[in-house]
């Protein structure tokens, strides 16, 4: 009987349900969303683009492009390392979903440029003690995300703490690092030299914006909005604690890859608290480690059907929003 009962909601792990239900949120989107917004801090970094020049549907193609390499790199740390479902394209669509279903997520902000320099850091951090050139790219990478989003700084540390804990780096190593780390951030100062003047201000608006705390961390929504929140809270902790609890049964890589996402997703968590306002983009990066820790958990053969009708009453919810926000 339980058996059938988990055969009955196979659907929701199904690529052709996430796939239908990702088209029909996302064209609902692009139909009523308004013109994406640029951050202030991709006006300045960009001095040069006048972004008003760019209509609403070439704004949401250049967002969906920064979000499908996300999604690629998700593929890709899937099929080589992680293989959660039956399908390999259920782990991406359960991120597209993630994404478009996210308030702010089709902004023009410096989390969303970061995003991918982020997470090809994290994932370069599970080579980096095999691989110079993967340590060389960790620290690129990293880099290259806190000049699009300085507030990462803070978040940078995630990364950091599984490069220099994964094993003793030689002082080779370190240099290399150390050298990688700087070339983003000194490439672009001397590009924004050249072309805009004095780049000292820029450094300090750099600082203000790490320094300065904005907006509340008490989130404001619908009734529907708190219930959709209430329901990713059980999702994400009830499959937090499975994954804990099955942690020794994997892989060793698939074990360091689902501890560095568990990391990535609290270090998300702690940002949001110290950077409230930083919420309306970041939900790029937030919805890569939602997206495996909830797709672990349903795609799991021995996962109760429970699990499976509140991932898909979240969907309904999710549904509901959108009907009464756009239609």
């Amino acid at each position: 009987m339980a058996s059938s009962s988990l055969k009955k909601y196979d659907f929701t792990s199904s690529a052709l349900f996430l796939s239908l239900y990702f088209s029909a949120a996302f064209a609902v989107l692009l139909i009523h969303t308004p013109k994406p917004s640029i951050g202030e801090w991709v006006g300045k970094l960009f001095w040069f683009i006048n972004f008003d020049h760019f209509g609403k549907f070439s704004l949401l193609t250049f967002i969906t492009a920064i979000i499908a390499i996300n999604a690629l790199l998700l593929h890709k740390i899937n099929s080589g390392i992680l293989g959660i479902g039956k399908e390999k394209l259920f782990l991406p669509l359960l991120y597209l979903i993630l994404c478009v279903i996210s308030p702010g997520s089709l902004n023009v902000s410096g989390a969303l440029l970061a995003s991918p320099f982020f997470l090809y850091s994290i994932h370069n951090t599970l080579y980096a003690h095999k691989s110079e050139r993967s340590l060389f790219l960790t620290g690129i990478f990293l880099s290259g995300a806190i000049v699009f989003e300085p507030r990462f700084i803070l978040l940078s540390i995630v990364p950091m703490i599984f490069l220099f804990t994964t094993k003793m780096l030689k002082f080779r190593e370190i240099v290399i690092f150390v050298i990688s780390f700087i070339i983003p951030s000194l490439t672009y100062l001397s590009i924004y030299q050249l072309l805009n003047g004095d780049f000292l201000h820029l450094i300090v608006d750099f600082g203000q914006m790490i320094i300065t705390r904005e907006g509340s961390a008490i989130i404001e929504e619908t009734p529907v909005g708190y219930v959709i929140l209430l329901v990713y809270f059980l999702l994400v902790v009830s499959a937090m604690f499975r994954i804990v609890q099955s942690i020794n049964r994997v892989k060793i890589i698939k074990a360091m890859t689902l501890y560095r996402i568990i990391a990535l997703f609290i270090g998300i968590v702690i940002i949001y608290l110290i950077y409230p306002k930083i919420l309306s983009g970041i939900a790029p990066l937030l919805a890569f480690p939602l997206s495996i820790i909830i797709g672990e958990r349903v795609a799991s053969r021995d996962t109760a059907p429970s699990y499976r009708v509140l991932f898909f009453v979240l969907l309904i919810l999710v549904s509901v929003k959108f009907i009464y926000e756009f239609i």
